[in-house]
């Protein structure tokens, strides 16, 4: 399933392996999103550098919102978990974006009955 977008840090970009893990991933994150994977913007960024491995910040978005996720090398090149963490993390933001349209839907009401 194809993403609406992707952005790719340049630090990810200039390091094959690490892009590489990011290819694999997003593979994985079109599977896991599903149907919804055409709403939503994935942006990659190392947000840490300092250690043996670096670790990869995934912030996925869409019109109504968005979360983030910290991974490791060793998180990434592991598909089958990757996958359920990527679903699980999804589901997070779906439940949170399906919260706020009912407290939107909640306060329209309120206005309608208060006429």
């Amino acid at each position: 399933m194809l993403l609406q977008g992707l952005e790719i840090s340049d630090e990810i970009e200039r390091d094959a392996e690490l892009r590489a893990l990011v290819d694999q991933a997003n593979d994985v994150l079109g599977d896991a999103l599903g149907p919804t994977a055409h709403r939503v913007t994935a942006h990659w960024a190392v947000v840490s550098n300092g250690q043996r491995e670096p670790i990869l910040e995934l912030q996925l978005a869409d019109d109504e919102g968005s979360i983030r996720t910290r991974l490791s090398v060793d998180e990434l090149s592991d598909k089958s978990s990757l996958w359920w963490h990527l679903y699980r993390l999804w589901g997070t933001q779906l439940r949170q974006e399906t919260r706020r349209q009912l407290e939107r839907l909640h306060l329209v009401v309120q206005e309608l009955a208060d006429e």
